[in-house]
């Protein structure tokens, strides 16, 4: 990076100094000289602990700033004889966490209120070195939020994120309060002690992560059933021994360096098991500390080129303008700190999205259920007038959210909610006059009862050279027809009904009518695999109050519940399936044709110049449902044209699922939205309300 050009990922500006700076690195020594009593030691004399100290571990590595883990090489204090009793016991696991980093225009302005002191971890000690500030703290100040997310795979569960979010909502909400932002939140600048342990170490936390109880024994793999085909093959981990933190973790490869035994005794792997009883009970006593500043900073600063943390930082703080509204940028970034608790990474951003999530969060955690990416949505906006107006407000929300997660968990199998559908279909008026033929299918049939439907929503692909694509998505809906006949039928005589058999059935039936037709006129077939004719899918089974989904390409599901909304599938296509792949999003969404469809109905071997037929593997995604939840299935052509930008299209959609209870009138004013902004594509939707 050039001098006077700012860093894009953290906006520091290099300059002369910088190009003087000297970093510290692994493996470097440093002498430290201090008060022993900042260590809890006493001495007879005046004469400063002379600390030996060696770097042996890099947390963090910015442009702006380094974090090291270092351990005690050897000490001095004055007369004090090297076995002296009480300096041995206090410095022998002695470690310390250094921090290095150049100054910025918010070390000018931040403190700490009196009665916010308590959440700021403080240095022992503070020091200039090589045009540098250096911070050194005792190891002591438990885990950050991302190594509790390591240690946990990247897969906490809504009860576990629950826990960290909370507190981290609670200290902003008293931030601001005082009339104070923050303007840095990251997940490694917030960490998290266990009141109840001397060392802050939540140790709670970690048994529940790890599903290991106090006697140091694997009760399985967090709240969820983990299935294996090796199950009962792995051999036993190493034992915990208090000189190597964490033994156990790192032998079942799910943390980082350094964590803290979780107990003194053996480990005996065990066979997968669901969560032990008192899983449902919420991980009290962690308590946040705020890592790596030396305070807040008032709502009224006037501030110019604050560093920023892309990824978390909020895009008006990125853009370096004047900003109106400081406490907006915690909110946003406090949402993205909640995407990161839920799909185990650093949020992807680009310029094309305006530094806000690229993808769901849930399209980086499929597995997770339903409920939180509404509230990651709307504190995530671009334009902060649009988020949350308070974090109090931010953290009303996460708790209905998680609230109604666990009543969706829980079920209502003893009296399952009774299911209102509709679906409807129109050619678009603007593509109409360009192909009058409709290219979108849909259909739905549910049972006397309202307990049983089966819905298909589908947009076939209009560039095929071998078939089209209303024959495609009509394939779906024809075999979705013969499907539900042989369900109904079963449903009344009290059969068995596996929703997932059932669905993958009716795509491998639609499947192979498109590879016979295509068969049946175009031996020998000379094309290329992309010319022959393919379609989206939706197909869902809602069944005693658990929706089953099939899903492949575009077309999306959305939940809608009250204020939340927020979609549950995953888009097939390059841009998207590029960044779950682990492209950048800047590349992956600068990438020609990035909307092209990646998966679809369609599936085949050419072999002999003649198609063969290969069953579809779509995305299958199952939850339960409340009264009051409502479930949009729709084609590309609402979302594209509902409105001139995405977010404003959801917006406009929502409200009608919310204003409408009639699903048949729903379907219908979201066609007429769909052509009052252009109605440029087909459009197909069907709405399922569970009252």
């Amino acid at each position: 990076m050039a001098r006077g050009e700012r860093c894009g990922n953290c906006g520091h500006m290099p300059d002369d100094a910088d190009a003087n700076t000297v970093w510290l690195e692994v493996g470097d020594h440093f002498s430290l000289s201090l008060d022993p009593g900042l260590l809890g030691l006493k001495s007879d004399d005046s004469a400063p602990l002379r600390l030996e100290l060696e770097l042996v571990e890099l947390w963090e590595h910015y442009d702006h700033r380094r974090v090291l883990l270092a351990h005690l090489g050897g000490w001095s204090c004055g007369d004090i004889a090297p076995n002296d009793a009480q300096f041995c016991e206090n410095l022998t696991d002695l470690t310390l966490v250094v921090e290095q980093e150049v100054d910025d225009v918010l070390g000018a302005v931040e403190f700490v209120p009196n009665n916010l002191k308590h959440w700021v971890r403080r240095p022992i000690t503070e020091l200039r070195r090589e045009g540098t500030k250096l911070s050194v703290f005792r190891n002591d100040g438990g885990l950050a939020l991302d190594e509790m997310v390591e240690v946990g795979v990247g897969r906490l569960s809504p009860r576990q994120i629950r826990s960290l979010f909370l507190p981290v909502l609670n200290a902003v909400a008293l931030v601001h309060r005082e009339g104070l932002v923050h303007l840095r939140l990251t997940p490694w600048l917030l960490r998290m002690r266990d009141r109840k342990d001397p060392e802050g170490i939540p140790l709670e936390f970690l048994r529940d992560v790890m599903n290991v109880d106090e006697a140091g024994q694997r009760t399985g793999l967090g709240d969820e059933e983990t299935f294996s085909e090796d199950e009962g093959e792995a051999a036993a981990p190493a034992p915990l021994a208090s000189s190597n933190p964490f033994a156990m973790a790192r032998e079942l490869e799910v943390t980082r360096d350094d964590v803290i035994p979780l107990s003194g005794g053996e480990t005996v792997a065990s066979d997968t098991a669901p969560a032990p009883a008192h899983a449902a009970a919420a991980i009290s006593g962690l308590e946040l500390l705020f890592d790596g500043i030396d305070g807040f900073v008032k709502v009224d600063a006037n501030l110019e080129n604050i560093l920023f943390t892309r990824g978390f930082s909020a895009p008006e703080l990125i853009a370096q303008g004047p900003i109106d509204n400081y406490e907006a940028c915690d909110i946003f970034s406090l949402g993205m700190v909640l995407y990161f608790l839920v799909a185990g990474q650093i949020p992807p951003v680009s310029v094309y999205t305006r530094e806000t999530p690229a993808i769901p969060a849930c399209n980086l955690r499929p597995d997770f259920p339903p409920g939180l990416q509404a509230v990651i949505g709307r504190a995530t906006r671009p334009d902060p007038a649009e988020r949350y107006p308070t974090v109090d407000a931010l953290l009303k929300a996460f708790e209905y959210a998680c609230d109604v997660m666990v009543a969706r968990a829980e079920g209502t199998r003893a009296q399952p909610p009774r299911v209102s559908v509709a679906v409807d279909t129109h050619v678009g008026i603007a593509k109409g006059q360009r192909n009058p033929v409709n290219q979108d299918a849909v259909f739905v049939g549910v049972s006397e009862d309202h307990r049983l439907s089966l819905m298909v929503v589908a947009d076939g692909v209009s560039t095929a050279s071998y078939g089209s694509g209303d024959l495609a998505s009509g394939a779906l809906a024809a075999e979705a027809s013969v499907a539900w006949e042989e369900l109904h039928e079963a449903y009344k005589k009290d059969e068995a009904i596996e929703p997932q058999v059932v669905l993958q059935e009716i795509l491998n039936r639609a499947n192979d009518r498109l590879v016979d037709y295509v068969n049946a006129r175009f031996l020998p077939f000379r094309g290329g695999p992309h010319e022959v004719m393919g379609s989206t899918v939706l197909a869902a089974i809602f069944y005693d109050g658990v929706v089953t989904l099939v899903t492949l390409g575009d077309s999306r599901v959305y939940l809608s519940r009250g204020d939340f909304f927020e979609q549950v599938t995953t888009d097939h296509n390059l841009w998207t399936l590029s960044i779950l792949d682990g492209m950048a999003a800047d590349s992956a969404l600068a990438m020609p044709h990035g909307d092209a469809l990646a998966r679809c109905l369609g599936t085949f071997m050419l072999r002999d110049e003649r198609l063969h037929a290969l069953n579809p593997e779509p995305d299958v995604i199952s939850f339960p449902l409340l009264r009051g939840d409502t479930l949009l299935l729709t084609t590309d052509g609402l979302v594209d044209f509902a409105a001139a930008h995405m977010l404003t299209a959801e917006d406009y959609i929502h409200h009608i699922l919310v204003s409408e209870p009639d699903p048949a009138l729903a379907c219908l004013e979201l066609i007429l939205l769909a052509n009052r902004g252009g109605g440029g594509d087909n459009i197909g939707v069907g709405i399922a309300k569970f009252i």
